[in-house]
């Protein structure tokens, strides 16, 4: 297999920003015990100590040193329940769904330090917890210029012909296909509405019918069906002309775990939101996998902005060889190795999958 020796060269030219989604406990306001106990006999959701808890773990991210000046902490999730009830069916306690939003970094190892001490510093504070809906989000984008349609296109189908499903081995099963994330390739408007008429006013490249779709039914699906369905998918996306139709025929009603409602015309922020890892950080491993993420997703989206006829297709039929794999370390490993991520980021990632089995 061949494998890059250096990252794409676009990699140093995209911009990334993290979301960190948690709940915070109510103690982190101090309450006095009375008002604590009259808390815990409501059953309304008393929506205004979201912002106080906010302002609350604002304080402690400002407190750092150097302190998290441009960091924005939204109360957007609301005050939450806790999941446990006593016998006359009132809360045993309340939590603020919180997510910590970082400024548009450049990508740099300085950037994905701080994103590390970041992280650290939420786990840090002692009120934080997390559940399986806590989410980490990246958006990858290049300041204002966001991305062309024909790196959209070799992007989504590098995922649909098995990079998705091997980059799923990262996340744990609460973060697959579920309403946080849902799977490209199955949750697509047009892999649900495979015959739905979306206008579409462009034409399938030569070089993509004759060396990416004509070998498309020997990609390692299940079945012959899905070979076919995941064909007329991509003649599809191909087939779109502007990026506005490739949106279009992406996502529509369902937040994809591959998000590329930012590229709208209507969307200021011209990025690529990458949803489907967990937002946990209650395990060293977890911090761990930090930095090596965001080094994987930016360098997929890279690769994309780079790969010319013959770069595009070489990847594609790695990852496709690379599905075959057993062992699912090495589907990793391969999948990495074909999109130029980081030797070390890569070791990570590639023991990601047995860390969370």
């Amino acid at each position: 297999m061949t494998t890059f020796t250096r990252r794409s060269p676009s990699f140093d030219t995209l911009t990334f920003g993290i979301e960190f989604e948690f709940l915070v406990h109510i103690d982190a306001l101090g309450l006095p015990e009375r008002d604590k106990e009259l808390l815990l006999t409501r059953n309304e959701t008393p929506e205004h100590y979201a912002r106080d808890i906010a302002g609350a773990l604002k304080q402690h991210l400002v407190k750092q040193t150097p302190p998290f000046a441009q960091v924005e902490v939204s109360d957007t999730l609301g005050i939450i329940g806790g999941t446990e009830r006593d016998s006359e069916a009132n809360y045993t306690s309340w939590y603020a769904g919180l997510e910590v939003v970082s400024p548009i970094m450049p990508n740099t190892v300085e950037s994905r330090d701080e994103v590390a001490r970041m992280a650290a510093a939420i786990r840090a504070y002692e009120f934080v917890s997390f559940n399986d809906t806590a989410g980490l989000h990246v958006h990858v984008g290049r300041g204002k210029e966001g991305f062309s349609l024909a790196t959209m296109q070799k992007f989504v189908t590098l995922l649909l012909l098995g990079g998705e499903e091997t980059l799923s081995l990262l996340h744990r099963a609460s973060r697959r296909d579920n309403d946080q994330c849902y799977s490209l390739a199955t949750k697509s408007f047009i892999a649900r509405h495979p015959n739905d008429a979306v206008a579409a006013t462009g034409e399938v490249p030569e070089w993509v019918s004759r060396r990416i779709l004509d070998s498309a039914s020997a990609s390692a699906s299940a079945s012959h069906d899905v070979s076919e369905h995941l064909r007329g998918v991509l003649e599809k996306i191909w087939k779109a002309g502007t990026l506005s139709e490739f949106c279009e025929l992406l996502e529509r009603g369902l937040r994809l775990a591959y998000s590329i409602n930012g590229l709208r015309p209507t969307a200021h922020r011209r990025t690529i939101e990458f949803r489907q890892a967990e937002g946990t950080l209650e395990e060293s491993s977890d911090l761990d996998f930090l930095v090596p993420w965001i080094q994987a997703v930016t360098g997929l989206v890279a690769w994309a902005v780079d790969a010319d006829e013959d770069e595009c297709v070489r990847a594609v039929e790695e990852v496709r060889e690379s599905v075959r794999a057993s062992d699912p370390s090495k589907r990793v490993r391969r999948f990495m190795d074909s999109i130029g991520v980081d030797m070390a980021a890569a070791i990570v990632l590639e023991g990601r999958p047995a860390s969370i089995a």
